[in-house]
């Protein structure tokens, strides 16, 4: 039961949801990024120093990291396997080699799972929501090597 005299408390972030939040901080990020790539190669050009090639290098080196895929996320991602599109509210669950589950978690709205586990050899299952008919399951073995798992599964 709630106290009497409780004053309700909400957390607005301007009417936006934290998955609208994210998006629109990764697209500030990015265009920032290419506003100050364009400055940099702007700054060496105007002034040939050693610092403004050295910044210009780290400039690069970000890219190509940025473009290579390198990313350190500790979510993984469920796909519909029939349209390639995100597959939310899908169950997945973590067994290890011998069949015994050791985990499990539901992906949110955006597709997105967090599972942690210890580093070694598992076996990822994915299952449809319950509202996709017919129910689809997919299994596929994995290596943990960062101590969650982060694969993309598609169902």
């Amino acid at each position: 039961m709630d106290p009497r005299d409780k004053t309700i408390t909400r957390n607005f972030y301007f009417g936006i949801t934290s998955v609208k939040l994210n998006n629109l901080l990764s697209l500030a990020a990015n265009v920032l990024f290419v506003l100050g790539s364009v400055l940099g190669v702007a700054n060496a050009i105007a002034n040939p120093r050693a610092t403004s090639f050295v910044i210009l290098a780290i400039i690069f080196f970000t890219f190509v990291l940025r473009t290579s895929g390198f990313k350190l996320k500790p979510f993984g991602l469920t796909k519909d396997r029939e349209t390639s599109q995100i597959l939310p509210f899908g169950l997945v669950a973590l067994h290890s080699q011998g069949g015994e589950r050791m985990n499990f978690t539901v992906s949110d709205d955006s597709g997105r799972y967090f599972l942690l586990a210890p580093k070694g050899n598992y076996l990822l299952k994915a299952y449809t929501p319950s509202h996709i008919s017919p129910a689809r399951t997919r299994e596929a073995p994995i290596v943990a090597k960062k101590g969650w798992i982060s694969e993309e599964i598609e169902v």
